[in-house]
């Protein structure tokens, strides 16, 4: 007889091939196999462990948030030193973002570079906070994490105002006077110097999305989470 998996002879009546080592009575021709499905793409699932995240329904809340105030973020502009008032009275933190934001030159301008130095005041309000946050997530701090991706985004928002107004530099500096006035404006000079003056309006579109998100994103996620977590310590009891 033959073996009929390799084909080459094999004793009468015994129970495997001596050749390839099947077991005659085990062995199946191979359209009777069963195929092993292709493991899913891995893009495939990270969606669906994200879909059953706690973060999947803060995520898609943010998303369509920062979408709509995106689209309507020209008719904030200009931005009058009233809202600019405001947003310190309601947002303590807009206050300690102005002396971060100065410190900021003041620092990166050791470097000796006019541009770095200019462009320093912006990198420090957003690098501050980015330290505490990756202090925070070391220590698995969802708390800690929440605040300073919220602190990320009201930066991000200030910075859109600030970068919308380059053009026009109607908004009013620290130094009391607008940027039109004399007063100096960071992102007229950043823009001018990468010829993107014209399109201060669309650049200062995607920081404010892009703060609008992690400002709605970080309290609604600590939100999910907590919740999430109880419902598993329900379900322990």
């Amino acid at each position: 007889m033959n073996c009929p998996n390799c084909g080459k002879p094999a004793p009468e009546n015994s129970a495997e091939c001596p050749h390839c080592s099947v077991i005659f009575a085990k062995w199946k021709p191979r359209e009777q196999r069963p195929v092993p499905a292709p493991p899913a793409p891995e893009w495939k699932a990270y969606i669906a462990a994200w879909r059953h995240s706690p973060c999947f329904l803060p995520s898609l809340l943010a998303t369509v948030t920062a979408l709509v105030y995106g689209w309507k973020f020209p008719s904030f502009l200009p931005v009058t030193e009233g809202w600019e008032s405001f947003m310190r009275v309601l947002f303590p933190l807009a206050a300690v973002d102005l002396a971060i934001h100065e410190a900021g030159h003041v620092i990166f301008g050791l470097l000796g570079s006019q541009f770095i130095m200019v462009a320093g005041g912006t990198t420090m309000q957003l690098l501050l906070p980015a330290a505490f946050f990756i202090h925070f997530l070391r220590r698995d701090n969802r708390a800690g994490m929440a605040f300073c991706a919220f602190w990320i985004g009201l930066n991000l928002a200030e910075i859109s105002w600030y970068t919308a107004d380059a053009s026009i530099q109607a908004l009013i500096l620290i130094t009391g006077i607008s940027g039109a006035e004399g007063g100096g404006h960071d992102w007229h000079y950043m823009l001018g110097k990468l010829g993107l003056l014209k399109y201060c309006v669309g650049v200062g579109r995607m920081f404010f999305a892009a703060g609008i998100w992690l400002m709605v994103f970080a309290p609604a996620a600590l939100a999910a989470n907590a919740i999430a977590d109880r419902k598993a310590r329900s379900h322990e009891i």
